[in-house]
């Protein structure tokens, strides 16, 4: 299962939103206002990165200036 974890707002967001459903591919889907990452859950999500916080974060969102 495929956890997909949103801001609605985000075009991105609604294109992979969109994408799985054409695609019917089972997804759970997680709005990140509603409910944030927990510290334990960014800490997993670590060890799938090669660049650390850099690649799990958007330089070029508005929440990131």
């Amino acid at each position: 299962m495929i956890n997909l974890c949103v801001l609605p707002s985000t075009a991105s967001c609604r294109k992979a939103h969109r994408w799985l459903l054409e695609h019917r591919i089972p997804f759970h889907e997680r709005n990140m206002n509603a409910q944030p990452l927990t510290e334990t859950e960014i800490k997993h999500l670590l060890q799938y990165t090669y660049n650390g916080i850099d690649d799990l974060i958007s330089t070029k969102s508005n929440a990131y200036h």
